[in-house]
């Protein structure tokens, strides 16, 4: 069972409400952090694919 356009978009309003400017910005920072360690460790995973296919 999906959830309405209107739950979705009260559970929205309810969600970012409570966020203040400092709060939304500290958020985005720990997801760019994130988004950096993941796509490092990406690299490392393909590096070590294509030395694997190399042996």
């Amino acid at each position: 069972m999906g959830s309405s356009a209107t739950e979705i978009e009260e559970l929205e309003n309810t969600t970012f409400k409570y966020l203040t400017g400092e709060q939304t910005e500290k958020m985005w920072q720990r997801l760019k952090g994130i988004a950096i360690c993941e796509w490092k460790d990406l690299e490392l995973f393909l590096l070590f694919l294509t030395e694997e296919n190399k042996n």
